[in-house]
């Protein structure tokens, strides 16, 4: 048991309350922390009581990292050995040669490696609001590749450059690489939490 004083704004009217809570739970709500304790049978929530801590770009980068080199690999596999041949018709068709210059190589994992960054970027955006763990992680690369491989995926399709069959099975080949990516990115990521405006003092009962 501990002694808790907590904000609230009902009706208009501030006022600042003090009660002996026992404290079950710390969580985070968008732009703030919370406090959910227990008084009795009844659950309350305390909310505004510190501000959520900035991203962590450091933890940010590494899993970024391991997501785009994941990304890489999974590109590798799927466009340069299992896509191949189909990769090779279209740019035959289109007037190029299949095989990669070292400059186009190095751009590709450049590629890679910055989406991955933006992916655990975004994980780590959308964490406060639906907490830590592979769902969101999952919901962050979903987004991902919703945003980048699917839509960017749709021009060159509608202009009858790339066809509908092999983009489907790229598109599909994508979402697991992402997805993969996108849960092994967040593994790395970890928060700093800022105890900043806190105005919570406990006593032993």
């Amino acid at each position: 048991m501990g002694t808790l004083k907590y904000y609230t704004d009902e009706y208009g009217l501030q006022k600042w309350h003090e009660t002996k809570l026992r404290i079950d739970k710390v969580g985070v709500s968008p732009g703030w922390s919370w406090y959910c304790a227990r008084q009795h049978t009844r659950l309350i929530l305390f909310d505004r009581k510190y501000r959520m801590a900035k991203i962590n770009l450091s933890r940010v980068i590494l899993g970024g990292i391991v997501a785009g080199i994941l990304i890489d690999v999974f590109q590798a596999v799927s466009n340069g050995f299992a896509l191949d041949k189909q990769w090779a018709e279209v740019m035959a068709a289109l007037g190029h040669s299949r095989t990669l210059s070292i400059k186009q190589t190095i751009a590709f994992d450049l590629w890679g490696l910055i989406a991955g960054i933006l992916l655990v970027w975004l994980y780590a955006a959308i964490r406060p609001r639906l907490g830590a763990g592979p769902k969101t992680a999952l919901c962050a690369g979903f987004v991902m590749w919703a945003t980048t491989y699917a839509l960017g995926s749709a021009t060159p399709v509608f202009l009858h450059l790339i066809p509908v069959d092999l983009t489907a099975i790229a598109l599909a080949a994508g979402l697991v690489e992402i997805l993969v990516a996108a849960v092994a990115g967040a593994y790395f990521y970890k928060e700093k939490r800022s105890t900043q405006g806190v105005k919570a003092s406990s006593a032993h009962a």
